[in-house]
């Protein structure tokens, strides 16, 4: 499921799961156990994908075909993930290299610096369009990112061009498509030159409200559990995936 090399102390992670890096329950799992390895054999990490995908989000299809015993085990898992990328202590550096949506989205969003390529790519978080909300931690993320754009951000559902994402804080940088990957090497390497004692704690300085807010949302994420296993919004998500992707081929 993924790919990794090293440049020095700097690991380099390409997600390979399927054509678009699709979020699935053993994907979910895996970006858990592939981070918890890299905390001590990497000073920092460079998260990726190939072609003209970064990561497409969450396995629509999956979601149907499982019904409702597989939202029950796949959203846990999901926000699993998405606090392992945030919680990583070590210098996380993503580098965009084509469409990051949904769930793609907030994998992008968790570096501590976000290179994105200044191409044909988007990124935006279309769950309310999907018709289903966002778990908590994801939600927690965009707030702490974009700020006073976030209603914008998840409201609309839109799929921002490179330009419109760095206005709204999704991203840092914007590199040509050869560039991307040299540049989010370089920005690790130079986050990896700090202290890593004082980078960690800092780090958590930065990102604990987060955390701190999902011991408040309990309530509100078994609410986004049963919404997404409805009947009704499971009928959403067909309609979504008729109107906007294309069958397989």
């Amino acid at each position: 499921m993924f790919e990794t090399s090293m440049h020095g102390d700097i690991a380099v992670v390409t997600m390979a799961h399927g054509k678009a890096n699709a979020l699935d329950t053993e994907f979910c799992e895996a970006i858990v156990a592939k981070l918890d390895g890299l905390r001590n054999d990497a000073r920092g990490v460079v998260w990726t994908g190939t072609g003209g995908i970064f990561s497409a989000g969450v396995d629509l299809h999956r979601i149907l075909a499982g019904g409702e015993a597989y939202g029950h085990t796949f959203l846990p898992a999901l926000s699993r993930a998405f606090k392992a990328l945030y919680a990583f202590p070590n210098p996380l550096v993503t580098a965009i290299n084509g469409h990051a949506l949904a769930g793609g989205c907030i994998i992008a969003i968790a570096g501590d610096h976000r290179v994105m390529v200044n191409d044909k790519a988007t990124i935006g978080v279309p769950e309310l369009r999907v018709g289903v909300p966002l778990p908590g931690i994801a939600l927690e993320m965009i707030r702490q990112v974009s700020g006073a754009h976030s209603q914008r951000v998840l409201y609309r559902g839109e799929r921002h061009d490179p330009a419109a994402a760095q206005s709204l804080g999704l991203v840092d940088e914007l590199v040509a498509a050869e560039q991307v990957l040299p540049t989010a090497i370089a920005a690790a390497e130079d986050l990896c030159s700090l202290s890593p004692e004082a980078f960690a704690v800092t780090k958590w300085q930065l990102r604990e409200q987060v955390f701190l807010r999902l011991h408040e949302l309990e309530d509100e994420e078994r609410e986004v559990e049963r919404i997404w296993a409805l009947p009704a919004t499971h009928d959403r998500i067909r309609n979504y995936m008729d109107a906007n992707i294309k069958p397989a081929r």
